[in-house]
């Protein structure tokens, strides 16, 4: 049998997806000097603001099978957004840079991939990779999440999400 050292592991990572497997995924990445690829950093762009209701997103779009993007679900999550959106602005940055630089706070192996199709969100994106945050500022992003259960599952409901992590 051959052995090839894994370089990278790729899973979801953001403030609405910071799971206990998560963490512990990021834990043992560090502790064996595996990067983290964290993909969909800005919640599916749920943590952006932009989206308030299922009309916000085009029709077609995969988002409207999953859970968390039910009318009732982005009206829970929406408190969420809201307070990270309170953080930011107090920093002077949008929530989806405050999203971008919590994730990239997890630890320097942890690779950041936000998607984007327009060249403003891309630019504005690239700009979160200069944001510091402040011990205080993650403390106060890590209590929104405390203080807030995600609605809905990441996926298409707790079959599926139960394959995620065994």
């Amino acid at each position: 049998m051959k052995v090839h050292p894994v370089a990278a592991v790729e899973i979801e990572v953001s403030p609405w997806s910071y799971e206990e497997e998560t963490k512990n995924v990021i834990a043992a990445a560090k502790q064996l000097g595996v990067s983290v690829v964290a993909y969909a950093p800005l919640g599916r762009g749920f943590l952006t603001g932009q989206i308030k209701s299922r009309a916000d997103i085009p029709e077609g779009d995969m988002r409207l099978q999953f859970t968390r993007f039910s009318e009732e679900n982005i009206k829970k999550n929406l408190k969420i957004v809201d307070e990270l959106k309170a953080i930011a602005e107090k920093k002077k940055i949008t929530a989806a840079q405050l999203s971008l630089a919590w994730v990239g706070s997890l630890g320097s192996h942890v690779i950041v991939v936000p998607g984007s199709s327009k060249k403003e969100r891309v630019l504005e994106n690239m700009a979160a990779g200069q944001i510091t945050l402040t011990k205080k500022e993650i403390a106060a992003i890590n209590k929104v999440l405390a203080d807030n259960v995600v609605s809905g599952d990441r996926y298409f409901g707790d079959a599926v999400d139960a394959h995620l992590w065994g």
